[in-house]
C-alpha cells in the first residue's frame, strides 16, 4: 500500500512540474506606445493655450472648445489620461514667481 501511495504521489508531482514551468515562460515586457512626431501633433489655437504659470490637459480627438479647463501643472500631470498630453503655459515673469522656475521641463508639452 505504501508503494502504491508513493508511486501515485510521485506521478502527481512530476505531472505538475512541467505545467508550472511552462506557465512561467518568459516574462512579458510591456511595449511603450508609439510616439507621434511633434510635426504630426495638432496645433493648439493660441486662445486655448493655458495662461502663464498654468497647464492644460489636451485630449486627442476632442474639439478645442470641449477641452478641460486650465489648471495647475502638478494636477494636470497627475490626471493626464492615456489619450491626452499636458500643455504648459508660458513661464511666470521673475517678479511673479513664488520660488518656482515656471516650466521645469523647458517643453511646450509633456506626453
Amino acid at each position: 500500500m505504501n508503494k502504491l501511495y508513493l508511486a501515485m504521489t510521485f506521478a502527481v508531482i512530476t505531472a505538475a512540474i512541467p505545467g508550472e514551468a511552462a506557465a512561467q515562460g518568459k516574462p512579458r515586457v510591456p511595449q511603450p506606445a508609439p510616439q507621434r512626431d511633434r510635426d504630426e501633433q495638432p496645433r493648439i489655437p493660441s486662445r486655448y493655450r493655458p495662461p502663464a504659470g498654468m497647464c492644460r490637459i489636451w485630449l486627442e480627438d476632442v474639439p478645442a472648445s470641449r477641452q478641460p479647463a486650465p489648471t495647475d501643472c502638478i494636477r494636470a500631470l497627475r490626471n493626464k489620461p492615456a489619450n491626452g498630453r499636458v500643455i504648459f503655459g508660458d513661464p511666470l515673469p521673475a517678479s511673479r514667481k513664488k520660488g518656482g522656475r515656471g516650466n521645469p521641463f523647458g517643453l511646450d508639452s509633456f506626453e
